[in-house]
């Protein structure tokens, strides 16, 4: 019960807290795309199908028909990406078996630092981060 309610509260922030200075991260390049980059592929090559869709495609989507245009569905899908985020960092800790103050270390870790994306799946194919952009592999 506490891991979703810091799931919620790091959704809270999220919303609460907007970016206004976009001086970390994206930003200016998301919403570039997002306010009308043709061909966003072309601006982040290294960017899968769902990124795309969730970061592109459904903003665009939900800013040209609700309120409060483009930053209001920025704030909101960086809603959604804080409370998953911290919903996944609770499936670790349980995953883990972490339980107590262990717990909440796992879950911070994961969660508030925003590097549970970057942990390998068990079969999966290696994910480079924006670290290894432009480095050649053979």
């Amino acid at each position: 019960m506490l891991g979703v309610a810091l799931a919620l509260l790091a959704a809270t922030l999220a919303w609460s807290l907007p970016d206004r200075l976009h001086f970390t991260g994206d930003t200016d390049l998301r919403l570039g795309i997002i306010a009308g980059n043709p061909d966003p592929e072309a601006a982040i090559p290294q960017a899968m199908v769902g990124d795309l869709w969730l970061h592109v495609g459904l903003p665009r989507a939900l800013a040209s028909r609700g309120p409060g245009g483009l930053d209001s569905v920025h704030r909101a899908t960086g809603m959604l990406d804080a409370v998953t985020l911290g919903l996944l960092a609770l499936a670790l800790a349980r995953v883990l078996g972490a339980s107590g103050a262990s717990a909440l270390a796992v879950m911070a870790a994961a969660g508030w630092t925003g590097t549970l994306p970057a942990v390998p799946v068990a079969g999966s194919a290696p994910s480079h981060g924006k670290a290894d952009q432009g480095t050649q592999y053979s």
